[in-house]
């Protein structure tokens, strides 16, 4: 019945306003019963006292007691509209007259108040309990009484109205937004289609939706372009296994050694892909499984250096270690951490022509150690690095044979680890890319 938005805010003012009318005849009766509490009854129980003892000093009983109090009252006008009963000390009524001689069980009574005459006899004063009979209640009329609660009523329904028009405003705002999301065209966003009258936070909404859809849009572009890289990254070894295949079996090539090498240096191609994109997959959920080991930074660091060393050799670049510090103990996955190392000095040695230079530079504090890995090539564009750890990216102007998983492996295994990778370049002038590490790793 009320699972449309306009008719929960129709629910909601009816109950505010049922809510609004209860409080205010709630507080116009507590607050009048608090003011006769401690305003009226103190007062009337003060000066019947005071009658009551002169009446019985001068010597006066019981029975003359309603004439002693009419006569006052007819002297001094009517005080609190006799809103109170005199008995005895066993409960026989002296005030008023109408009442007079009658008993009551004291015990019904909660409120009442001792007064003990001259002579140490015991009388009983007892308050009427009902606010009719007291000042300002007993003073209104029901006309009075009735304009008072309807004004409060009235006061309660133009709250209640004020709160529904903003309600409905908030309604309408997100029926707007419901509406354009209905009828949303990918090339639109909804913050320009929202009319000028909209609350903030709507608007702060729509931005909100408007940046999900984005990240949306830029999400299933990167899987589309995910597929068609690795389709891309298939091909070629498949064509050429294909190739080599149908040509050995057709009669056409025989096959020798080294063309079954090529065959198989392909296969191996296809299975380090496969590998790695495995490995990227466990990255995403957290699942890379690190084999921790304790180490020495520098000699882990020498062991990447003798590695890498007769590689860049043969690209004709010098690599240089740089590490003079004392003992660093450091807890990682030395096979994966190699592969790391490798893959940054790889990727230099695509970057830095012949006669450069690459240096691996060890550092640490107290906390955590750096490798970094400086390389003196032609750096990488500004509008490159934003994206140069996404999988496949090898930039605007790639080069080498590589697949463009390296950095995006490296990072992954990096912050596997718990640590943190970040680059800087600057174009024609070499990149820096900085691993940090804790000297602990604690594993799930």
């Amino acid at each position: 019945m009320f699972r449309t938005l306009r008719a929960q805010i129709f629910l909601v003012m009816l109950v505010i306003a049922f809510i609004n009318a209860v409080i205010s005849i709630t507080l116009f009766f507590v607050i009048n019963r608090f003011i006769i509490d401690n305003t009226y009854i103190p007062l009337m129980i003060n000066r019947y006292s005071t009658i009551v003892r002169e009446h019985y000093a001068t010597g006066k009983n019981d029975a003359t007691l309603p004439d002693t109090i009419t006569y006052i009252e007819n002297q001094y006008g009517p005080f609190l509209y006799n809103t109170i009963l005199v008995t005895t000390a066993t409960g026989t009524v002296v005030y008023p007259a109408n009442q007079l001689h009658h008993s009551i069980d004291l015990e019904r009574f909660s409120q009442r108040y001792a007064l003990y005459l001259d002579d140490d006899t015991l009388m009983y004063l007892f308050p009427s309990t009902n606010l009719s009979d007291y000042p300002p209640i007993r003073g209104f009329t029901g006309y009075t009484i009735g304009l008072v609660i309807t004004i409060l009523l009235c006061t309660s329904t133009v709250s209640t109205g004020i709160g529904g028009a903003l309600l409905f405003q908030i309604y309408r705002s997100i029926s707007q937004l419901v509406q354009l999301l209905r009828q949303h065209k990918s090339d639109t966003y909804f913050v320009t289609q929202l009319m000028p009258s909209i609350p903030l936070e709507t608007q702060v909404l729509a931005q909100a939706l408007d940046e999900r859809d984005t990240e949306i849009r830029r999400q299933i572009f990167i899987h589309r372009q995910l597929i068609a890289d690795v389709a891309h990254e298939l091909r070629n070894p498949l064509n050429t296994i294909n190739g080599y295949i149908e040509a050995m079996r057709d009669g056409d090539l025989d096959p020798t050694i080294p063309r079954l090498a090529i065959v198989h240096d392909e296969i191996q191609a296809l299975h380090r892909l496969i590998n790695d994109m495995h490995l990227l997959s466990l990255a995403e959920v957290n699942q890379i499984s690190l084999h921790i080991t304790t180490t020495d930074a520098c000699t882990f660091a020498n062991n990447v250096f003798q590695l890498m060393q007769p590689i860049c050799h043969t690209h004709h670049i010098r690599l240089v270690l740089d590490c003079t510090q004392p003992a660093i103990a450091l807890q990682l996955d030395s096979g994966r951490m190699t592969r790391v190392l490798h893959n940054l000095i790889d990727n230099a040695i695509r970057h830095t022509p012949q006669d450069g230079t690459i240096t691996l530079k060890v550092r640490h504090n107290t906390t955590h150690v750096t490798f970094t890995v400086i390389d003196s090539g032609d750096g990488i564009a500004p509008d490159d690095i934003p994206h140069i750890f996404e999988r496949f990216y090898r930039g605007a102007r790639p080069q080498g044979d590589g697949t463009g998983l390296g950095l995006a492996i490296a990072k992954a295994i990096v912050e596997a680890h718990h640590g943190s990778i970040q680059l800087h370049s600057t174009l024609h002038h070499g990149t820096t890319i900085t691993v940090t590490l804790p000297h602990t790793v604690t594993t799930d």
